[in-house]
């Protein structure tokens, strides 16, 4: 044990104690019971000393791995057309170059055997029929299939049946008209049916393209009502696949489509106004009912392309039948779109689209009554307007305003064309125009900056527009440089207008106004002006020029004080 002395009993020093001791009178039994303890002591760590120790671990060697030597080669290249391209040709563009091609074999094959007198009429048609139908078998027989090949061959198979329709009719006399518009209007009917089951977009264009076809047929027999009734046959189908299956952009197309087709509706020698005005205005609304049904998520776009969408059917239908009984049924088309965007999901949503429904009443209306009253009335209904904008707050309304104004002046440019300048009636209207801009500017202050600066912008650009009817009705400059003028004039007054309201955006909008300015005069006015006119033009737009830089300075020198 660590710290302790072993000493034995036979050892000199042990007797020389003992000898010490016993010479002191210790007891001679206590002397020997330590020596006793002593000797036992000892003899137990001899015992533990000559014990065996453990054997020691032995360390396990570390064998290196082998050193494989293999051939160098360079990294391989990356593919040209990755995985998925690859993917997309062989699942998207072979199968329909495949049918294609088969197709034009089919015809090729038909053809020739035509020529050699082998086959009829007949037995084209009913070939081409069964061809076209062993498709669409095929084709739902492997309508489960990847990348919409059973669909693929379903929709190659109808057209192909349209086609055989058509050419049984036209071309083999095989049937009546009568019975190809029911043909295809039953063939169209049975597609728009799957693109409702299987909610394919390719088959509600085929079906819609097919039907609007088939209603436009009985045009040729003078028969515009069996014509318009064919069509809402067709576009009501297509606008409830559409708005059941939220394709908002497909209704927005079925609305184009149906715009277009309802004109031909419209212009035909035995169809009356009310007949093609209706069409294409309810088409119009059947349209937006299907946009608006089928808008899952608010966005601004489609909203505004929705909105600007019924302003084009209105000033349609007003170019078909205009006058007094024109503005009448705008205002009941207006009343009706706006109660049709109603529909909308969302609160801006549905505004945007009340906002195009009013632009077509208050901009295309009052165009159908006189002239004189057109004046008028413009001005007054953008003061309107600006009624409507302290109520609701809103940007749109204040954008209402200010086309009213610059379309007074269309009327107003006639006027002063035909009986020459009116005082009373040029007071009245001026007098209206400007009580309804401060009225508008007020107003566009309270709804921000952004309101502001368009109408600002806008009030310049009617500035310059008057400007330039003055110039050239009153003989004063040719249109080329009283163009030149007024867009001087608009500009520099949209830039004070930036300056006098801090207006970044506005300051930004006339220099880019006055930059395309300066590229007219240097590139067309300059050659085409006399040496006076020249220099009047020079003298403008450098005196412009300098106030502008000028106000600049003065505008950063005072706030750096």
């Amino acid at each position: 044990m660590k710290g302790t002395v072993l000493i034995s009993s036979s050892s000199p020093c042990l007797q020389q104690a003992k000898s010490a001791t016993c010479g002191n009178g210790m007891d001679d039994q206590a002397l020997e019971a330590v020596l006793k303890r002593l000797d036992a002591i000892e003899a137990r760590l001899s015992r533990l000393e000559g014990a065996p120790t453990p054997a020691p671990i032995p360390a396990t060697p570390i064998v290196a791995p082998p050193v494989v030597f293999r051939d160098w080669s360079p990294p391989a290249s990356p593919p040209v057309i990755d995985e998925a391209t690859e993917n997309f040709i062989g699942t998207k563009i072979l199968p329909r170059a495949g049918a294609a091609v088969l197709v034009l074999m089919f015809a090729y094959l038909v053809s020739i055997a035509y020529e050699k007198g082998f086959i009829g009429p007949g037995t084209i048609f009913g070939g081409a029929a069964a061809l076209c139908l062993a498709l669409i078998g095929i084709g739902q027989w492997k309508r489960n299939e990847r990348a919409e090949f059973g669909h693929i061959l379903t929709g190659i198979g109808s057209c192909g049946l349209y086609f055989d329709f058509a050419g049984g009719h036209f071309f083999q006399h095989l049937y009546s008209g009568e019975s190809v518009v029911a043909l295809f209007v039953a063939l169209s009917l049975v597609n728009l049916a799957y693109s409702l089951w299987k909610a394919t977009r390719a088959f509600l264009a085929i079906g819609m393209t097919g039907g609007l076809v088939a209603a436009l047929l009985p045009l040729q027999g003078n028969q515009p009502e069996m014509a318009a009734g064919l069509f809402f046959l067709i576009l009501v189908s297509a606008a409830f696949v559409a708005a059941r299956n939220k394709w908002a952009d497909a209704s927005l197309g079925l609305w184009l489509a149906a715009a277009l087709s309802a004109i031909p509706i419209a212009l035909n020698r035995a169809s009356t106004w009310p007949l093609g005005v209706g069409t294409l205005e309810i088409a119009g609304l059947i349209g937006l009912a299907a946009f608006c049904w089928s808008s899952r998520r608010p966005q601004a776009t489609p909203a505004i392309a929705a909105a600007a969408a019924t302003l084009l059917t209105g000033i349609g239908a007003f170019a078909l039948h205009p006058g007094l009984q024109g503005a009448g049924h705008i205002v009941a088309f207006s009343l009706a779109a706006a109660a049709v965007s109603l529909l909308a999901p969302d609160q801006a949503f549905r505004s945007t689209l009340i906002a195009g429904a009013a632009a077509t009443a208050l901009w295309v209306a009052p165009f159908g009554l006189e002239r004189t009253t057109t004046l008028l009335l413009l001005p007054s209904l953008g003061a309107l307007c600006c009624v409507a904008a302290l109520k609701v707050r809103m940007a749109p309304c204040l954008v209402l305003a200010g086309a009213e104004m610059v379309l007074s002046l269309v009327p107003y440019t006639i006027l002063i064309q035909d009986r020459g300048i009116e005082p009373r009636i040029d007071a009245l209207y001026l007098l209206i125009v400007v009580v309804t801009c401060f009225a508008a500017s007020s107003l566009a202050r309270k709804i921000g900056e952004e309101a502001e600066t368009i109408f600002l912008f806008g009030l310049g650009v009617a500035l310059g527009r008057g400007a330039y009817l003055a110039l050239t009705t009153f003989g004063l400059l040719g249109p080329t440089f009283a163009f030149t003028a007024a867009a001087l004039l608009g500009s520099f007054v949209a830039l004070a207008f930036g300056f006098v309201r801090n207006f970044r955006s506005l300051r930004m909008g006339s220099i880019a106004a006055l930059a395309l300015t300066m590229i007219k005069v240097v590139l067309y006015d300059l050659a085409q002006a006399s040496q006076l006119v020249r220099v009047a033009i020079l003298l403008i737009l450098g005196i412009g020029l300098l106030g502008a830089g000028y106000w600049y300075i003065r505008r950063d020198a005072s706030r750096s004080s």
